[in-house]
C-alpha cells in the first residue's frame, strides 16, 4: 500500500515531498525515489531554490512542535545546513527573492505569537533581515511586481472559512513602495503560485478545495481541478507546472493541457515510527486507585491499565487482556480482585469488568455516549454511570441491566458516591446558572431527594461510614476580599465543608461531649436507614475557616478536606494539564473537634474501602499513609517501601503500539465530535460518512504528525471554528530554545551592530532588554563581536550562539568603536512581553502626543488573564483623559470580554472631589468623553465577541478591519491517549442583530481602515491615526460629557 505523501514541491523533473516525516526526492524522468533527509524530526514545507540546486525545508523538533527552524540541503546531495535559529514554533518558508535568497515567515520579532512577518536570509545562513511589510505568509517577486500573501495558510482544521483572517493577495507594481488589494474572495485563499501570465491558488469558495487562477489583473477566474472527496492542498510550482497533495497522494497540474494527473509514487514505508516503544510513566499517568485493604493499587498509563501490590508482587498489565484505551479505571468496590473501567476498543465505548486473578472478562454495553464518571457500589453489584448527555445510569454488574436513574438539563451529573451498603447514591446535579446541588437517590425505590438548596456550588459528597451524615463541600461562605489593584471585590475562598444528618435522631457532629459525661462506647450495628424527608434542614457547616477546598474524604472519626492556596491565573493555561502538587490534606476530628494537617504537598487523594489507608499523589509520585498521620510531607526523598509508604511505579513498563494508538485516537476524535458538537443535526448521518472517508488513510500514515494531518482534515469538514488538535506528540527529537537579547541587530564586518534596544516598562519584570542590565553600559551603535568567547561571523549569528542558553548568563565581547570590553548579561527565555510592552508604550506615547494629552490609550492582547491584566494595568490612568482608545487588534480571545465591557460601559454621572488632589470620576474608571475601539482580522474568538458587543452597546465607533469570525466556544478537557488536547465546538454564540452570523464571518468595523504593507514599512499606523482623529473630532464637537470646570 502507498504511504501518505505531503508538501510536494517541483523543479523540472524533480519532485520533493515528505512521508514518514522524512524528505524524499523523486526524479520523474529517471523514475527514481530516494529518501534524502531522515531521523531528524518532522520535516514540512520543502521548497526548491529558483535555480533548483537547493531544497529548503522546515524541521519541527520538540515533542509538541515547540520549535520550527529552516534547513537546506543540495538537491544532488550533501550536508544539511541549519539556516535559522529563531526559536519559534511558527517559522515557515514564504518564498524566494529574485537573487535566490530565502524568504522566511516567522513571529520571531512580533509581540503576538500568531502573527508572522517576513525575513530574508542567505542559503548559507546568516542573520534574518526584516522585509518590513508587516503580517505576511507568502511572497512572489517578478521584476518590480510583488505579490504579497497575507494569511495564505492551509486551513485544514477550518474548511470553507470566510472570516476576516481569510487569505488575501496584495500587489505592488513599483518594487514595494505602494500596495493595493489584488485578490480577495469570500473564502480562504492559499498556496499562491505564479505561472506565466496567471496567478494560481487554492480556494474552497465553491464548497471544496480546488485549484483556481486569475490573470495578472486579478480577473478572469478559472477553475482547474474538480476534486470532490479530498481537498487540494499545499500547491507549489516551478514556473511551468504545479504539484499539490490530495488525500495523501501527489498530483501534477500542467497548464498546457489543463489536466491534473496523479504522480505514481511508492516509497515502501519503513514503519520506523510504528515500532513498539516504552513510554515514561510519570509523563502519561492519568489515573490511580487503591484497593479495599490498601495493599494494592492500579494505574492508567497512556491508556494502559496496570494493577499491582503496592510494595511486592507482580505487575499485572490488564491491557494485555483488555486491549484498547482504558480510562476511569477503579477497583470494583470491596472485591479486591476485580477492576472496572471504560474501554475504547470499537465503534463505541463500553464498560469492562476484569478479574486480576483468573483473568476472566465481562463487558457492559449500552448507549452511554461519553462516560464522565464511573462509581462502583461497595459490594461491586452496581455501577453508577454519568455521561456527557447529562444522564445518570445504574448498571447491574451480574445482570448487565442498565436503567436511567436521573437526567439533567443544565449540565453533567458529577461526583457519584455510595453509602456503606450500596443502598443510596449521592451526586451533584447542576442547576440554572452556574450552581449545583447535592442529591441522594434511594436505589431500591428509585426515589431522589435534593439535599441542598440552590444558589451555590455544592460538590464532593461523601457518606459517613457509619451512615450518620452526608458530608459535602459548598461555596456558600461569601466573605469578599478587596482587590489590591483596582476597586473591586472577589470571593477566592468561599468553600466550606458541611454535614447533613441522614436521620432526624442523629445529633450534630460538632457537639463534642467531654470525657466525664461521655457514655462508654459500645459496638452497635450501623443503622442503614436514611430519612430523606426534611434532610435539607439538617445540614450545618463544619466549624473551620472557609478556604479553597477541592475534595472531601471521611473515616469513622475523621473528615478530611484537600485544600489549595489561592493562586494567580497567569501560571495556568486554558490548555494546561490539571493537578497542582501544593495541596494540603486537612483532617477534622469528630471526637475532639480539632483540626490538623495530615499531609502537605499533594494533588489528590483516595481512601481505601476499609478506611485504614489513604493514597496521595503529587506529580505522579504516590504514597500510602494511615489516616491518623499528622504533619507529613510529600517529599519523595525516602525510598519506596512499606514503612515509608512510597510506591515504586517504575515497576510499571508501558509498551505502546503506535499504529494501534493512531486508529483509536482517530476514532475517539471523531466520536467526541459526534457527542459534543453544538449542532447535533450536523453530526448525524453525514458525520459517519466523513469517518468512512478519512479512516482508510490511517493505513497509509507513517507518523504521529501525519495522523494529526488526517484528524485536522476530518474535523475541518464541519467548517467551524475552534476544532483544534493541540500539542500532539509529533516528535521524539529534542528542541532547544534560544536566549534573547531584546535588541535589533545588523551584521557588519566587525560583528553585529546594535541598532535598537527594546525597552518596555523598566520597573516591570521581563520588560527591558538584558543589554540594559549589563554591569558596563551598552548603547545602541555598539557592536557585539563575541558571545561566550566565540567570534561571531556572518553565518555564526547571535541566535546560533545563544541556542540552549535561554535564561542563562552569556558573556558578550563589545566594541564601542573606541574601545573593547567584556561583560555578561542574563538572556531572556522569551522576549514576547518585552516586545509587547515596547509596542504598547510606543502607541501610548504617540496617542498622548498627537492628541495633546486629551486621549488615553490601552491595548488588550487577549480576553484571558493576561488581557485582564493589561486592561486594568492602564485603565485607572488612561480613563482619566478626555477620551480613550481601546485597542483590541491581535486579540487572542478568551472569556473575560463581558467583564471588560462592564467597565467600558460605565457612564459618568458625577465626581468625587477631595480637599486636595484631582477629581475622581463616578463611577470609577468611567470616561468623561468618547471611547473609540480599534480592531483587526487577528482579533478573534472572545475578541470577536468584544468587538461586536462594543458596537451593539453603542460605546463608540469601531475602527479597523473585519475580525477573525470564530465564536463557537470549547471546553478543552478531553485528551487523546498521548495527551493531545482535542476540542469540539460546543457553545455557539448568538447576537440579537445578526443571530449566529458572527461565526465564520466576523464583525465589520463601523469605520473600515486597512493597514497596507507600505505603512508597516514606513512605520505608520493608519488605523491608530484614524482612531485618534475620531476621538479628537468627538471631543471638539461635543466637549466633555460632564463639565468639570466649575468644580476645579
Amino acid at each position: 500500500m502507498a504511504s501518505y505523501y505531503s508538501y510536494p514541491a517541483v523543479s523540472g523533473n524533480n519532485i520533493v515531498f515528505t512521508s514518514e516525516d522524512d524528505l524524499w526526492l523523486h526524479d520523474t524522468k529517471k523514475a527514481s525515489i530516494a529518501r534524502i533527509v531522515s531521523n531528524s524530526g518532522v520535516i514540512a514545507s520543502p521548497s526548491f531554490s529558483p535555480d533548483g540546486k537547493n531544497i529548503a525545508f522546515v524541521l519541527k523538533r520538540g515533542e509538541n512542535s515547540t520549535v520550527s527552524e529552516i534547513f537546506a540541503i543540495p538537491t544532488e546531495g550533501g550536508e544539511i545546513r541549519q539556516l535559522t535559529h529563531m526559536g519559534s514554533p511558527g517559522t515557515d518558508i514564504a518564498g524566494w527573492t529574485p537573487d535566490g535568497k530565502l524568504v522566511v515567515s516567522s513571529d520571531m520579532k512580533n509581540p503576538f505569537s500568531r502573527v508572522n512577518e517576513l525575513f530574508t536570509l542567505d542559503l548559507m545562513g546568516g542573520y534574518p533581515v526584516p522585509v518590513g511589510y508587516g503580517p505576511a505568509t507568502s511572497i512572489i517577486y517578478r521584476g518590480q511586481t510583488i505579490f504579497l500573501g497575507r494569511n495564505t495558510n492551509d486551513l485544514t482544521f477550518w474548511k470553507r472559512y470566510k472570516g476576516g483572517l481569510r487569505g488575501k493577495i496584495w500587489i505592488s507594481s513599483d518594487g514595494g513602495k505602494k500596495f493595493s488589494k489584488f485578490l480577495e474572495m469570500d473564502s480562504n485563499i492559499n498556496s499562491p503560485v505564479l505561472l506565466k501570465d496567471r496567478l494560481y491558488f487554492i480556494s474552497d469558495h465553491e464548497g471544496h478545495g480546488n485549484l483556481y487562477s486569475v490573470d495578472l489583473d486579478g480577473r478572469g477566474l478559472r477553475k482547474h481541478t474538480d476534486f470532490d472527496r479530498y481537498y487540494v492542498r499545499n500547491a507549489k510550482g516551478d514556473g511551468s507546472k504545479i504539484v499539490f497533495q490530495n488525500g495523501g497522494d501527489i498530483y501534477e497540474f500542467s497548464p498546457e493541457n489543463g489536466k491534473a494527473s496523479k504522480v505514481e509514487i511508492d516509497t515502501r514505508q519503513t514503519g520506523r515510527k510504528k515500532l513498539p516503544r516504552f513510554v515514561e510513566n510519570e509523563k502519561f499517568m492519568t489515573e490511580y486507585d487503591l484497593n479495599h485493604n490498601g495493599e494494592a493499587s492500579l494505574y492508567v498509563v497512556r491508556g494502559h491499565l496496570f494493577a499491582m501490590g503496592n510494595w511486592e508482587g507482580p505487575v499485572v498489565e490488564v491491557s494485555n487482556y483488555v486491549p484498547g484505551r482504558i480510562r476511569l479505571a477503579c477497583f470494583l468496590g470491596n472485591i479486591r480482585r476485580k477492576v472496572a473501567g471504560v474501554i475504547d476498543d470499537g465503534p463505541e465505548e463500553r464498560i469492562f469488568i476484569f478479574d486480576v486473578r483468573d483473568f476472566s472478562l465481562k463487558y457492559l454495553e449500552g448507549d452511554f455516549g461519553t462516560i464522565e464518571y464511573l462509581a462502583p457500589s461497595p459490594d461491586g453489584e452496581n455501577l453508577a454511570i454519568s455521561n456527557n448527555r447529562f444522564q445518570l445510569f445504574l448498571a447491574g454488574v451480574p445482570s448487565g441491566e442498565v436503567r436511567l436513574l436521573d437526567e439533567n438539563k443544565n449540565g453533567i451529573i458529577g461526583d457519584p458516591v455510595w453509602n456503606f451498603n450500596g443502598k443510596f447514591l449521592s451526586y451533584t446535579s447542576p442547576t440554572e446558572g452556574e450552581g449545583s446541588v447535592i442529591m441522594i437517590a434511594d436505589i431500591e425505590k428509585g426515589e431522589k431527594c435534593q439535599v441542598t438548596t440552590t444558589g451555590s456550588v455544592d460538590y464532593s459528597p461523601y457518606f459517613d461510614p457509619k451512615n450518620r451524615y452526608l458530608y459535602y463541600l459548598s461555596r456558600r461562605t461569601l466573605d469578599p476580599v478587596y482587590d489590591k489593584v483596582v476597586f473591586d471585590l472577589g470571593y477566592p475562598t468561599a468553600s466550606k465543608p458541611y454535614a447533613a444528618a441522614l436521620r432526624k435522631d442523629v445529633s450534630s457532629p460538632f457537639r463534642v461531649v467531654p470525657d466525664t459525661f461521655r457514655k462508654e462506647d459500645k459496638e452497635e450495628e450501623v443503622d442503614a436507614s436514611v430519612e430523606l424527608e426534611g434532610i435539607e434542614y439538617r445540614s450545618e457547616p463544619f466549624p473551620v475557616g472557609s478556604s479553597n477546598y477541592s475534595q472531601l474524604l471521611a473515616t469513622e472519626d475523621r473528615v478530611m478536606f484537600l485544600k489549595f492556596p489561592v493562586e494567580g491565573s497567569m501560571g495556568t493555561s486554558l490548555f494546561g494539564k490539571p493537578g497542582r502538587p501544593n495541596g494540603e490534606l486537612i483532617a477534622y476530628s469528630l471526637e475532639d473537634g480539632n483540626t490538623i494537617t495530615v499531609i502537605s504537598g499533594v494533588s489528590s487523594a483516595v481512601l481505601s474501602g476499609d478506611l485504614k489507608s489513604i493514597m496521595v499523589e503529587a506529580a505522579s509520585l504516590f504514597r500510602v499513609i494511615k489516616p491518623d498521620k499528622t504533619e507529613e510531607k510529600m517529599s519523595g526523598e525516602e525510598s519506596p517501601s512499606r514503612s515509608s509508604g512510597y510506591i515504586d511505579t517504575g515497576r510499571i513498563k508501558c509498551r505502546i503500539e503506535p499504529a494501534e494508538e493512531w486508529k483509536q485516537m482517530f476514532r475517539e476524535a471523531w466520536r467526541l465530535m459526534r457527542e459534543n458538537y453544538w449542532n447535533s443535526e450536523k453530526v448525524c448521518d453525514s458525520w459517519l460518512d466523513e469517518y468512512r472517508k478519512y479512516e482508510p488513510l490511517l493505513d497509509r500514515i507513517g507518523s504521529r504528525y501525519e495522523l494529526s494531518d488526517v484528524i485536522r482534515e476530518l474535523q475541518g469538514e464541519l467548517g467551524t471554528s475552534h476544532a483544534y488538535e493541540i500539542n500532539p506528540e509529533i516528535s521524539q527529537e529534542g528542541a532547544f530554545s534560544v536566549g534573547k537579547l531584546g535588541a535589533d541587530l545588523e551584521y557588519t564586518v566587525d560583528g553585529y551592530a546594535i541598532r535598537h534596544i527594546y525597552l518596555g516598562n523598566p520597573s516591570n519584570e521581563n520588560e527591558k532588554s538584558p543589554l540594559l542590565m549589563a554591569h558596563e553600559e551598552i548603547r545602541e551603535g555598539y557592536v557585539i563581536e563575541t558571545i561566550n568567547g566565540k567570534k561571531l561571523t556572518e553565518t555564526y549569528t547571535p541566535h546560533a550562539a545563544l541556542v540552549n542558553h535561554a535564561g542563562e548568563d552569556a558573556i558578550l565581547g563589545i566594541n564601542t568603536g573606541t574601545r573593547k570590553f567584556t561583560t555578561f548579561v542574563r538572556t531572556l527565555v522569551q522576549d514576547k512581553m518585552l516586545l509587547y510592552r515596547s509596542w504598547v508604550e510606543s502607541n501610548r506615547k504617540y496617542v498622548h502626543e498627537k492628541s495633546g494629552g486629551k486621549v488615553g490609550y490601552l491595548h488588550i492582547p487577549d480576553m484571558g488573564p493576561n488581557g485582564f491584566n493589561e486592561f486594568h494595568r492602564l485603565l485607572p490612568e488612561e480613563s482619566s483623559h478626555e477620551g480613550l482608545i481601546v485597542d483590541v487588534r491581535y486579540n487572542g480571545g478568551g472569556h473575560v470580554s463581558e467583564l471588560i465591557l462592564e467597565k467600558l460601559n460605565r457612564k459618568i454621572i458625577g465626581f468625587d472631589k477631595p480637599r486636595k488632589g484631582k477629581l475622581q470620576h463616578y463611577p470609577q474608571y468611567s470616561v468623561n468623553g468618547p471611547i473609540v475601539a480599534v480592531t483587526n482580522e487577528f482579533a478573534g474568538s472572545d475578541g470577536d465577541i468584544f468587538s461586536h458587543s462594543f458596537k451593539l452597546y453603542g460605546i463608540g465607533p469601531l475602527i479597523g478591519t473585519r475580525t477573525w469570525g470564530g465564536v463557537v466556544g470549547i471546553d478543552p478537557r478531553h485528551n487523546l491517549v498521548d495527551g493531545t488536547i482535542i476540542t469540539q465546538p460546543q457553545y455557539a454564540f448568538w447576537f440579537k442583530d445578526v443571530g449566529w452570523n458572527v461565526e465564520n464571518y466576523g464583525t465589520d468595523p463601523t469605520i473600515e481602515v486597512e493597514y497596507p504593507p507600505e505603512n508597516f514599512a514606513e512605520g505608520s499606523d493608519p488605523q491608530l491615526d484614524r482612531a485618534i482623529s475620531e476621538a479628537i473630532e468627538r471631543i471638539n464637537r461635543n466637549g466633555k460629557i460632564l463639565d468639570d470646570r466649575r468644580l476645579l
